[in-house]
């Protein structure tokens, strides 16, 4: 059953309307002012952007666990080429010992955590230039994972610090080798 509410009908002439009705003055008229409108600060953007290239040391702290396999240390030259609109860098490194070198191609995933700072992590693989000849991630061409920070300190310079696991990474020995990165890059 439904149910509706029909309204009484009620007869007005149009001069009762008029008399009833008060009358409005019609507001006056004005034109707009401009007025410059205060803009808020944005927030300031998280991590470091761009790409650079750096140079540093690489100590080696593991062994092969064998008396000809030894813990190196090595300079390193390491770059970030960051992959535009997304959070993911390409960092080539040479790290240079007096034995050998090793050739590392990373991807890693670029964590913005203050201003200009990020952390990162990803992997790659280690080529190793001269195959039996220790280096700071081992002696032969292994699979690798990296972790690191990165941050600003002026301009055109930043400071950046990394860890890297190298898997199975040494001849005759399925030991693992770890070295680490410190250095300085100049932004560009």
């Amino acid at each position: 059953m439904y149910f509706s509410y029909v309204p009484a009908q009620t007869t007005v002439t149009a001069a009762e309307v008029r008399t009833q009705m008060p009358v409005a003055s019609a507001p006056a008229l004005t034109v707009a002012q401009y007025q410059p409108v205060q803009q808020t600060p944005t927030a300031k953007k998280l991590g470091l952007t761009g790409d650079y290239i750096g140079v540093g040391i690489n100590p080696g702290v593991t062994s092969g666990g064998r008396s000809d396999e030894k813990a190196d240390l090595g300079g390193d030259v390491t770059a970030r080429i960051a992959i535009p609109k997304t959070q993911l860098s390409v960092r080539p490194s040479a790290i240079i010992s007096r034995h050998s070198a090793d050739l590392v191609p990373t991807v890693t995933y670029d964590l913005p955590i203050a201003k200009n700072t990020n952390l990162f992590g990803g992997g790659g693989y280690s080529f190793v230039t001269d195959r039996g000849k220790d280096t700071p991630l081992g002696n032969k061409n292994a699979p690798i994972i990296t972790g690191g920070v990165e941050t600003k300190i002026s301009k055109s310079v930043n400071a950046y610090a990394a860890t890297d696991l190298a898997f199975d990474a040494y001849r005759n020995s399925s030991a693992e080798a770890v070295g680490f990165q410190v250095g300085v890059g100049y932004n560009f």
